[in-house]
């Protein structure tokens, strides 16, 4: 059985912004002090953290501003953030 590719792009969106959000408070970071070392406007990590499109130079810029390995930023959590939307692991 297949996986429906928009519910598994949005289950896997919603998890980067999850894990970004929960690093990024952790870190005590504000969505402006992030964005500045990252180059990218407030308003960017805003929308990241609500689960819109990211490419792999932005994820690799976060990472590396947020000194994890990338691969963390896609991992399942053990703590959601805070307002997290996550959903469940969309099925086969």
């Amino acid at each position: 059985m297949e996986i429906d590719k928009n519910k598994f792009e949005r289950w896997l969106r919603e998890r980067f912004a999850g894990n970004l959000r929960r690093i990024r408070e952790q870190r005590k970071l504000s969505q402006e002090k992030l964005g500045a070392e990252c180059g990218f406007h407030r308003t960017y990590i805003s929308q990241v953290e609500h689960a819109v499109n990211i490419t792999l130079d932005s994820l690799q810029k976060l990472a590396k501003v947020l000194e994890v390995d990338p691969v963390e930023l896609l991992s399942e959590s053990e703590q959601p953030a805070k307002g997290c939307r996550c959903i469940d692991t969309p099925q086969r």
